[in-house]
């Protein structure tokens, strides 16, 4: 009542689907009866497309497409999952469902992803229990991951304006986050949105040793960027191109100080009461400037006078910043350079807010102390002595 049959030998069978035929003695020479009417299923698995989905995808939507021989969801394969890492020994995340691909015969399985919550950020083998199996014996299709995407933030928060190139890099931090399979593009956007980022990155690439947790950004060659504040736009390979995603919920700060106003205080006035307010772009206060000094003559060098604070000017957005003299006792008398350290420079290293200086302006004498009666004019004048005594800028 049965027959063993031992297949071809050496390579057996290559995979596909086959009848079983036989050829009985009592027919005609050579003309085979099928053995029942089902097929034998010789299976393999190859590969699998797409090489990345983002984080959270689920369900139907979202499907992998096992490619190979043989491969017939009602007959020759038992379960599909899904296990982090390479090693398809133990996986723990199922498939929700998985169908032939019509038109395809037995050559392509489509695998629906997890639902609800679709597969966590991370790297996955594709694993599949094949019926001609031990049971719960999975093999990985093909010799690649699935990567599921997540971008979670960047650092550092803040860059010089002007810094360009492999010089100047902004790492991104997530999951699955692979140069070469997971990451279509990274550009910038000004402001809070990645809907139309316009600034390309010069590249990226993984940061070695961190897996794909961590991809290095390159600034765009030449000028950089310019001073203002980014969100940092990723294309991911699994959403539709051209469909940025920003790399966290905070920004990059390209900070500039071009000027600052009032040219002069008086000498003696300190603290609150007294203040200057810096302009230029990406200034903010908590995550792009380390420090603000100032410093006697036109370098800032090595400031030694600190301010006593420094805050975003209301409804300025992050182009204005007041910065509260020292107190008690305020700035000597003398003409100062105002000198800002920003987090994106090396700390301990100033640029001045503009090109011009503070005058702390004090009188203490003048000379002559006396004059004739008629005498006018520039032939006939007192000298006023003081410090920050400039005639274009300290004197109404």
């Amino acid at each position: 009542t049965q027959l063993s049959v031992t297949l071809p030998s050496p390579g057996g069978l290559a995979a596909d689907a086959y009848s079983v035929c036989v050829d009985f003695l009592a027919g005609t020479a050579g003309t085979y009866v099928s053995a029942g009417s089902g097929q034998l299923f010789v299976v393999s698995a190859t590969s699998f497309s797409p090489l990345t989905v983002l984080s959270g995808a689920a369900g139907a939507s979202t499907s992998v497409t096992i490619t190979g021989l043989g491969l017939d969801a009602a007959n020759s394969i038992r379960d599909v999952m899904f296990a982090i890492g390479t090693s398809c020994a133990s996986p723990t995340v199922s498939a929700q469902s998985y169908a032939n691909v019509g038109g395809s015969g037995s050559t392509k399985l489509s695998v629906a992803l997890p639902s609800p919550g679709g597969l966590a950020a991370a790297s996955y083998s594709v694993c599949v229990d094949i019926t001609a199996g031990t049971v719960g014996s999975y093999t990985s299709v093909g010799s690649g991951q699935v990567f599921v995407a997540s971008v979670t933030s960047f650092s550092p928060l803040t860059v010089l304006s002007g810094a360009a190139g492999a010089s100047t890099s902004v790492t991104i931090t997530g999951l699955g986050l692979d140069a070469t399979n997971s990451i279509r593009a990274v550009k910038f956007s000004v402001g809070t949105s990645c809907a139309s980022p316009t600034v390309s990155a010069q590249s990226f690439a993984n940061v070695g040793g961190s897996g794909n947790t961590q991809l290095s950004v390159a600034l765009p060659t030449g000028t950089g960027l310019s001073a203002a504040t980014y969100s940092v736009c990723v294309d991911l390979l699994a959403g539709t191109a051209g469909t940025y995603v920003n790399a966290g919920s905070g920004e990059l700060f390209v900070g500039s100080v071009t000027s600052f106003s009032p040219l002069t205080v008086l000498s003696g006035a300190a603290g609150a009461s007294t203040s200057v307010t810096i302009t230029g772009l990406g200034l903010d206060a908590t995550n792009s400037i380390r420090a603000i000094k100032f410093a006697v003559g036109t370098s800032c060098a090595s400031p030694t006078v600190t301010a006593q604070s420094y805050a975003n000017v209301g409804g300025s957005g992050n182009t204005q910043m007041s910065v509260t003299l020292p107190s008690p006792g305020g700035l000597g008398a003398d003409a100062y350079s105002v000198c800002v350290d920003f987090l994106a420079g090396t700390a301990g290293t100033y640029v001045s807010a503009g090109s011009g200086q503070l005058f702390v302006v004090s009188v203490t004498s003048f000379s002559p102390l006396t004059v004739l009666s008629g005498a006018a004019g520039a032939s006939t004048s007192l000298t006023i002595t003081g410090l920050g005594l400039d005639a274009v800028n300290s004197i109404r």
